[in-house]
């Protein structure tokens, strides 16, 4: 079982849904979902990694903008899910860790370049 398919079981459960049979019912099944309740399940137990279609519909579902943490852990959960655990998962997770407005190194080099130039 992968990260990212514990996550979404524990997020489904933490939900009230005890089985994944009754939460991609209750979601609303196959036209909400875009996938067969096996592929769903297949997702679920981490042998496969979901589509674009599926995790939107998972967001909403799930209703992950209502709770940050929640999801920021589903994001990356399916990001190392998707890449793989490896640099090019590494990098896109440090990027992205790095929030809106926070001084990078490279953000501060720029800054002191552009001012030693407009002296």
């Amino acid at each position: 079982m992968s990260e990212f398919s514990r996550l979404l079981t524990r997020l489904r459960e933490s939900a009230g849904h005890k089985s994944a049979r009754e939460f991609y019912r209750v979601a609303g099944g196959r036209p909400a979902f875009g996938c067969t309740y096996k592929q769903y399940l297949n997702v679920e137990a981490g042998r496969h990694v979901p589509g674009p279609r599926l995790v939107s519909a998972l967001v909403a579902v799930l209703r992950l903008w209502e709770h940050p943490d929640r999801a920021r852990r589903f994001a990356h959960a399916y990001l190392r899910a998707l890449l793989g655990a490896g640099e090019a998962a590494e990098f896109l997770l440090g990027a992205l860790a790095t929030g809106a407005g926070a001084v990078t190194p490279l953000k501060r080099a720029i800054d002191r370049d552009w001012a030693a130039r407009s002296r």
